[in-house]
């Protein structure tokens, strides 16, 4: 520990010097910037708060000398004796915000992240959920319940190891990775133990819900199954590659039989949506929640499921004028103020968000973006808090007011949702199916890099006329 008189000093010093650590920060953000990917559209509200949140992304890189560098989940005042916010490493957090960083070429970072968890990989293949900081100075791994206790997070890590291969080519980090992925991959399957395709929570640990009645006597969660069924493409798609088609062929029929059990088991046609959750008794749990909007996000629901879905998630019951529930506000278990089961979430506002483009429906996707971009400006310029109140735009007191996880999620909902950007660099491809409100007439895109390639795009609409000019 650093002595109290020591860290006085270097307190003193910093605010001595604040000027000049003031102009090396903005140096370093601008050039942070002009490497990034750009979005200029007519809204320009929107184009800076893409831009703050790249900066603030980065913010989430820290170094532990005892542990190493990687990706943290956010920052917020300690409080007394609490975590400084969630200034720990997360790997479910670590994985959604890569999505983000993909897209936006932050991938020595995401690359450095993906190692830093796979180090800290369980005998059995789990990856941790959190590390605290002081993990080098306590038995963090054997005497504290958490650092394994998410069943999402082995999942999350393999489909964000595959997600940065396809936006970067990066063969060579599958390769170094490739034993920790393997036995990542047999936790999955290993906690699947009635094979039907999805990681069950009771084998695996917790998913959507941490805290809260909405979570007793489940057996599966929707969310945890959007992203085992992800982790089963990505594992069929890295097997391939390194060579194994067995894995590569068992994989894809594992992610067929989980399709199928999502489809089937969770829907509920007479409501018109998917449960939350598969219960320990064999029934559903009936909830109308936001947590299918993962598997929407991933383009997992089928037909006009999807579309009927997201329409239910359009509905003022989840989305409000600042972002989505995660549970509708009609279940007797909603609460505005709780945790889990009522209060606004930039983070699920974001699945929200991608759902709705990927099901086609960008009137419902550019509201729900808007209001993240709004919340740039709202409090700190960049910083997203965590929660807010499920009934009053505010941040819940309670709420870290800097979550990289709500920050990334504006990112990545306008870059592969509005931008419909795709990169795929193995394969030498990428795709732009953009999705703009009627309104924008022109629009530019650069530094949208897939592989060794940058591309650049502008789009220009009249009335009878589209055109797309890129430049690679």
């Amino acid at each position: 520990t650093m002595p109290r008189d020591t860290m006085l000093a270097l307190y003193r010093h910093m605010i001595g010097a604040a000027q000049d650590l003031y102009e090396e920060r903005r140096a370093y953000d601008s050039t942070l910037i002009a490497r990034t990917a750009t979005l200029e559209t007519p809204d320009s509200a929107l184009n800076l708060a893409l831009k703050w949140s790249e900066v603030d992304l980065d913010d989430a890189w820290t170094c532990n000398p005892d542990l190493g560098c990687g990706l943290v989940a956010g920052w917020g005042p300690s409080g007394r004796g609490e975590r400084p916010g969630f200034g720990w490493f997360f790997g479910g957090d670590a994985a959604i915000n890569s999505y983000a960083m993909d897209a936006t070429g932050m991938w020595d970072e995401v690359a450095a992240g993906l190692r830093f968890f796979a180090k800290y990989q369980r005998a059995d293949g789990k990856i941790p959920h959190e590390i605290s900081q002081a993990a080098g100075r306590i038995p963090w791994f054997t005497d504290y319940p958490y650092p394994y206790y998410h069943a999402d997070t082995t999942p999350y890590w393999i489909d964000a190891v595959w997600r940065y291969w396809r936006a970067s080519g990066d063969t060579a980090l599958v390769k170094e990775l490739w034993p920790a992925i393997q036995k990542a991959y047999a936790w999955c399957r290993k906690t699947d133990t009635d094979g039907d395709g999805l990681i069950e929570n009771t084998a695996g640990g917790l998913g959507a819900i941490e805290v809260g009645a909405l979570g007793e006597d489940i057996y599966e969660d929707v969310y945890v199954a959007a992203v085992t069924i992800e982790a089963h493409a990505a594992m069929a798609d890295l097997a391939h590659v390194m060579g194994d088609d067995e894995l590569a062929t068992s994989a894809g029929a594992a992610r067929k039989t989980g399709l199928a059990t999502l489809n089937t088991k969770y829907w509920r046609e007479a409501d018109g949506y998917y449960a939350f959750g598969i219960l320990t008794s064999g029934k559903t749990n009936d909830n109308l929640t936001m947590w299918p909007a993962t598997a929407a996000a991933f383009g997992l629901l089928s037909g006009e499921r999807d579309d009927r879905m997201m329409a239910r998630l359009a509905s003022d019951a989840i989305s409000t004028d600042w972002g989505a529930r995660p549970l509708s506000d009609g279940s007797p278990l909603y609460d505005p103020m709780h945790y889990n089961n009522g209060a606004v979430w930039p983070f699920v506002t974001g699945f929200v968000t991608w759902g709705q483009y990927n099901a086609r429906r960008p009137w419902s996707g550019y509201p729900l973006i808007d209001a993240l971009a709004q919340m740039t400006f709202a409090w700190a310029r960049g910083r997203h808090p965590e929660l807010l109140s499920g009934a009053f735009y505010r941040p819940l007191d309670t709420a870290v007011p800097q979550q990289f996880f709500a920050t990334s999620m504006l990112l990545s909902p306008a870059l592969y949702g509005l931008l419909g950007w795709q990169p795929d660099a193995p394969a030498g491809r990428a795709v732009l199916a953009p999705q703009l409100p009627p309104t924008w007439a022109h629009v530019t895109a650069r530094e949208l890099r897939v592989g060794a390639t940058r591309v650049a795009a502008t789009l220009d609409r009249s009335p009878g006329h589209a055109r797309a000019t890129l430049s690679a």
